[in-house]
Order: C-alpha cells, then sequence, then structure tokens
C-alpha cells in the first residue's frame, strides 16, 4: 500500500472528488478524477462496498489489488496533481489482477494520455 501522502484519507476529499470530479467507467470499477492544486501529487482512495463481497476479507482482497495496479503507474502519473476515487463494482469479483492492471492502464491513458505510454507492456 501507498504511504499516507498517496491517499485520500477523509470524507471531506471524496465527498469533493464525488461532486466536482469526473467520472470514467471501466470494467470492475469506477474512477472519479478531479485536477486539484492542493495536492502536489497524485492521491488515490480505493471504495468496496459491502455489495461487492460481505466478507472483509474480499474486500480487502479487491482493495488490494486496486493499490497493487495503481502502485504499477506511481511513476508514470505523479506528475499533477489528481485526486483519484476508484469505487468497485461486483463485477470486479470476475477479474484477475491482470485483467485489473489493463483496465487501470486503459483509464489512465485516458485521464492523462501525455503520462501513460501506450506502448509499454505491462
Amino acid at each position: 500500500m501507498l504511504g499516507r501522502g498517496w491517499r485520500l484519507t477523509t470524507t471531506k476529499e471524496y465527498s469533493l472528488v464525488y461532486r466536482r470530479g469526473r467520472r470514467v467507467r471501466a470494467s470492475g470499477f469506477t474512477f472519479y478524477y478531479l485536477l486539484t492544486n492542493i495536492a502536489q501529487h497524485t492521491r488515490l482512495g480505493v471504495v468496496v462496498s459491502n455489495k461487492v463481497a460481505n466478507k472483509a476479507n474480499k474486500r480487502n482482497l479487491y482493495k488490494r489489488r486496486l493499490w497493487a495496479a495503481f502502485a504499477e503507474f506511481k511513476k508514470q502519473i505523479f506528475t499533477k496533481g489528481y485526486d483519484l476515487v476508484l469505487v468497485a463494482h461486483p463485477t470486479i469479483k470476475q477479474y484477475d489482477y491482470q485483467d485489473i492492471l489493463k483496465e487501470v492502464k486503459r483509464v489512465l491513458s485516458f485521464i492523462t494520455p501525455h503520462v501513460v505510454n501506450k506502448n509499454t507492456t505491462k
């Protein structure tokens, strides 16, 4: 998991991204993003509700996968101060880590096309 400075931590921060940010749907999750001047680097919040999985260990598994996929691109996308929120859908259960990684890459290249190189094979 990324350090505290890389994470959204308060309800107020999440609410701001939900209200004022833009949304991009992917298979398995939805990305909310907002370009802010507050953060000097991109911060992330991950939401996995009880609708996705009733057991906490399963919800934590999906959170870990999303955090890990995001961390793969950390060096490439942290040039601007985006606040991102990933909200998992119940369909995330059918995807393995490689599928999630591909979707995160696709969405990040949509959000910041000049940052994520489309030719990389991760």
